[in-house]
């Protein structure tokens, strides 16, 4: 059975779009923009708290999209309404309000604690070694053959 979906209708599009997201998904980004390029565009809609631009697993490469978290929520609409269909650096990009399990996190981490990535590793406590009784057994069946 197909279900209809009506944007307007759907409850849970309804509580979202009356929640005051801060977060901008914005796709089809050229593969060069970085952090500090998309702070200079966002910037001229109002202040922006936080920049992701997203990269493939391995960390190199950017995916073409990102998400820019600003400071209020009237900020988030200008900026939606200021850029979605324009083109920059020759990509026509779409720029909607985050969903709230889309945006990603942010992450709070103070100078003393520097960047989790960067802890050292947890010593892991040494295992008992393991008697393999076949292997005893076959030992004293090899001394019993002398």
């Amino acid at each position: 059975m197909f279900r209809l979906y009506f944007p307007h209708t759907d409850e849970a599009y309804v509580q979202q779009k009356t929640k005051k997201v801060k977060t901008v998904y914005i796709s089809n980004l050229n593969y060069k923009i970085d952090e500090e390029d998309l702070t200079g565009i966002f910037g001229k809609y109002g202040r922006v708290d936080d920049v992701m631009v997203m990269m493939k697993p391995g960390g190199k490469l950017r995916m073409g999209m990102a998400f820019v978290r600003m400071r209020t929520h009237e900020s988030a609409l200008k900026a939606i309404e200021g850029l979605n269909g324009k083109v920059i650096d020759g990509r026509t990009v779409k720029a909607i309000i985050a969903r709230e399990d889309q945006a990603p996190r942010p992450k709070h981490i103070t100078k003393d604690q520097g960047h989790p990535s960067k802890e050292p590793r947890r010593e892991r406590p040494a295992k008992a070694a393991k008697k393999n009784p076949k292997k005893n057994r076959f030992k004293e069946f090899l001394k019993s053959r002398k």
